[in-house]
């Protein structure tokens, strides 16, 4: 794909090759049969999925669940997933990890969720919001599903990536990519296909229906087509430098056409093109709002811009910290999502400004917990750069603070609650700089912050037992602990691993470090402990996946968990499950052992319990609150017994 440099470019292209005012000739493929007429045609179609669609209002949730930190309002997949309001701008669509949820936009409550199974990368709404179309790239997958008569209407397999979807607004036609020869039709009412337009050469391509289905625009490679259904007769063409996204507002008058270059507007009757001066390309994600007078283009940068269609007026600019990959206008708020969950934003004052209301939850990632020995207290960090504390008994939290270019990968929380410590990485200048930072828990008054000097992150936090010390495992040029004196702040001690790259760590509450490293030079990975002086006590010649402390003991596995006495590493008690293992946590009497990851189990020295046999998103961390568990992943926080 071409990536010119100039929005020039692409509207010199467009405007050189605006329609002839002679009508053009129809395509070579025979006119289809209408979808109203579609009972009675002999084309070839595509039957309807058998069996009971998987449509519920609740997902199924495993026994052992408790409850969900927080809200559940916009509560998704944290992976970057589809977006799609329906044409009122009153229900919002997601793409997620196996599932598709539907949530009123006002409040977020969800209303449907589409248990499917796979990953919907677009989502499309038609018909009001009676139906809803997904697309997968990966499964390679286009499905229509009737969310009123909850039931899939049509499901197919595509051939290659790369591919769209459209459904009409008020007829409810529906149309895909197949991925390979053809743009094909299919009539909701029946699943029957009632068209098929060949498509273009090219990687890249999007679609759009008018709202009564009578025209189809095709963007496929450097190839904008407008053809009138069901002759398929060619409106128009356009020649492209590249076309990434489209989307057509309420009327069905105006096209949106976004690409390398920036945004154009075409008028869906004549062709004639018209450009927008802001902002500046590449951009890969459009949506009208419903009413069709203002627009929200989203791109390459951690930006999202408002326009007035009109004039071009920017209206107001949304600043996130990621690269927006999917945006949705409604009347009065956007939405944007790129790795989290739905992004709620709505005007400031001025207009200029669009404002998120941060609240004490997680809109990404949950890449650390940690909790008081009591349980009375959890900690939690996240890829939104937000620290919170938590109530385990209510489930309420309270946000700490909010660093928006920052990843909290690791937490910690003093002895006695009233500190808490986060650590990761922070955005600074052309990369990530580590950082550690500690902070009043109950007013988020900041006690001390250290930001590295060069590249890394801080992956493993632990306060001393007495709470006067915060250790840190640093992995930068160098793996590394450092020691913080919370008084001052000042780093007391720093012990550098030598000819090792540390890949987990579990700093002890005395100084010492739990640690799992692979040689920088030939060699297997190893596990040692080493001890508050940098004394190596012991080596075991293993590199697990996860490891954790408490007291005398210390924990490792990969696919369970092993508990072993501290001073010899000789094991207590250990036990396995089915899968893998990315976190682990053992609990503070030292009798139980959480592994987790698309599953959680507990080892204790009776056997192995599975807790959980399948949980509905991989487990990212980990920490006990008394004799349950929490497990942050993509989604939030979840409580289990």
């Amino acid at each position: 794909m071409r990536r010119p440099n100039s929005r020039g470019l692409l509207l010199a292209a467009l405007a050189a090759c605006a329609p002839a005012a002679a009508p053009p000739a129809p395509l070579a493929k025979p006119a289809a049969v209408p979808p109203s007429a579609v009972a009675s045609t002999t084309a070839a179609t595509s039957p309807p999925p058998t069996g009971t669609p998987l449509l519920a209002y609740a997902p199924p949730r495993p026994k052992a669940w408790l409850g969900t930190f927080g809200s559940e309002a916009f509560r998704g997949d944290a992976y970057d997933g589809g977006l799609a309001l329906d044409a009122e701008g009153t229900w919002l669509a997601v793409g997620g990890n196996g599932h598709t949820q539907v949530f009123e936009a006002a409040t977020g409550t969800k209303v449907v969720d589409v248990v499917d199974g796979q990953w919907a990368e677009k989502l499309a709404f038609g018909r009001g919001r009676s139906l809803l179309a997904t697309l997968s790239d990966v499964a390679k997958t286009v499905r229509l599903f009737d969310l009123e008569a909850k039931r899939v209407v049509f499901e197919k397999k595509i051939e290659g990536r790369y591919s769209s979807i459209a459904v009409a607004r008020t007829s409810g036609l529906f149309a895909y990519d197949d991925g390979a020869t053809h743009v094909r039709g299919v009539d909701p009412a029946t699943g029957q296909e009632v068209f098929a337009v060949p498509s273009a050469n090219g990687d890249f391509g999007d679609l759009a229906l008018a709202p009564a289905g009578d025209v189809l625009f095709v963007a496929r490679g450097e190839l904008l087509r407008a053809i009138e259904l069901p002759a398929q007769k060619e409106r128009w063409r356009l020649t492209t430098p590249s076309v990434v996204t489209l989307a057509l507002d309420a009327t069905g008058k105006t096209l949106a056409v976004t690409g390398p270059t920036g945004v154009v507007l075409v008028a869906t009757n004549t062709g004639k093109v018209r450009a927008l001066p802001d902002p500046a390309g590449p951009l890969r994600a459009v949506s009208f709002s419903p009413d069709g007078s203002r627009l929200v283009v989203a791109g390459d940068k951690a930006l999202a811009t408002v326009l007035e269609v009109s004039t071009g007026k920017v209206l107001g600019t949304i600043e996130t910290e990621q690269r927006v990959g999917h945006v949705a206008l409604g009347a009065t708020v956007a939405f944007t999502r790129a790795r989290t969950h739905p992004r709620r934003w709505t005007a400031g004052e001025a207009g200029l400004v669009w404002r998120e209301t941060v609240v004490a939850e997680h809109v990404g990632e949950v890449m650390g917990l940690a909790a008081t020995r009591d349980g009375k207290m959890l900690v939690s960090g996240g890829e939104d750069g937000r620290l919170i504390v938590w109530d385990p008994s209510t489930r309420i939290g309270r946000l700490v603070t909010h660093r928006p270019t920052a990843r909290m990968r690791s937490v910690a929380i003093s002895p006695d609650g009233s500190l808490v410590a986060a650590g990761g990485d922070v955005r600074s200048g052309k990369g990530y700089a580590w950082f550690v930072e500690v902070r009043e828990s109950a007013t988020g008054k900041l006690r001390f912050e250290h930001l590295g000097p060069e590249p890394g992150l801080i992956h493993a936090l632990r306060f001393s037992a007495n709470g006067k010390q915060l250790f840190a495992a640093e992995n930068a040029a160098a793996s590394r602990i450092r020691t913080y004196a919370i008084a001052t702040g000042v780093t007391t001690t720093t012990r550098t691993l030598a000819k090792v790259w540390v890949t987990r760590a579990a700093p002890l509450e005395d100084g010492g470090l739990l640690f799992a490293a692979d040689p920088l030079t030939k060699g297997d990975g190893f596990l040692a402990l080493d001890s508050a002086m940098g004394q190596r006590l012991w080596t075991r010649p293993e590199a697990p996946v996860a490891i954790s402390s408490w007291g005398s003991s210390v924990a490792w596995g990969d696919g369970g968990c092993t508990v072993a006495d501290r001073a010899t590493a000789k094991p207590r008690f250990e036990g396995h499950g089915k899968g893998g293992t990315i976190v682990l946590a053992l609990s503070p009497d030292e009798q139980r052992c959480l592994f987790a990851y698309e599953q959680a189990g507990v080892v204790t020295a009776k056997g192995t319990t599975l807790v959980v046999d399948a949980l509905p998103t991989w487990a990212l961390s980990a920490a006990w609150v008394e004799q349950r568990f929490a497990l942050g992943s993509r989604t939030g926080i979840d409580l289990y017994e």
